[in-house]
């Protein structure tokens, strides 16, 4: 899937937010990305798997989804080309300067941080054992969330012009 794809996603989940019809999704979308950009029946598909609350295109899927940062070893024609011969694994576009766009860092790291808070260690053995009981007291549900969750804080950063923003 490239990345084309992923952002007509994105798009056409914040107008079935905004409660579009499909028909005036697909308007605005071709109005701004170019007449053809996607269809009317494709949004109509696409809000309908919406409305049954199926978002798992980008969780269930044949190939791995990997995001990374714009560092510049990530970026580098090597690094490309390297993912390029990977036939199962798709790489994420990651706007520039967008740490907030990272499960990690606005999902896990947070809560994490809320649970160690004031919290403190005597030894290694201490940090690990709390840090399982963090992992173990998170349903497998909340990991998923973190990462349906990212098509929506894509889509602030796209609204603030690749600016950070604060919750």
């Amino acid at each position: 899937m490239s990345s084309d794809t992923i952002e007509v996603r994105v798009l056409l989940r914040h107008y079935w937010k905004k409660g579009l019809s499909q028909r005036k999704a697909a308007e605005e979308i071709n109005e701004v990305e170019g007449e053809g950009t996607t269809s009317k029946s494709a949004a109509g598909r696409w809000f309908k798997r919406f409305d049954a609350g199926n978002f798992d295109p980008l969780i269930s899927r044949k190939r791995a989804l990997f995001q990374q940062d714009n560092a510049k070893p990530h970026t580098a024609k090597k690094t490309k080309a390297k993912f390029e011969e990977l036939d199962g694994v798709e790489v994420l576009p990651h706007p520039a300067y967008s740490p907030d766009c990272a499960p990690s860092d606005y999902g896990l790291f947070r809560s994490m941080q809320h649970f160690l808070k004031g919290r403190r260690f005597e030894s290694f053995d201490e940090v690990e054992e709390v840090c399982q009981e963090f992992f173990d007291s998170k349903e497998p549900a909340w990991y998923f969330e973190q990462i349906r969750n990212l098509a929506d804080r894509w889509q602030k950063v796209v609204e603030n012009d690749g600016l950070y923003f604060e919750e």
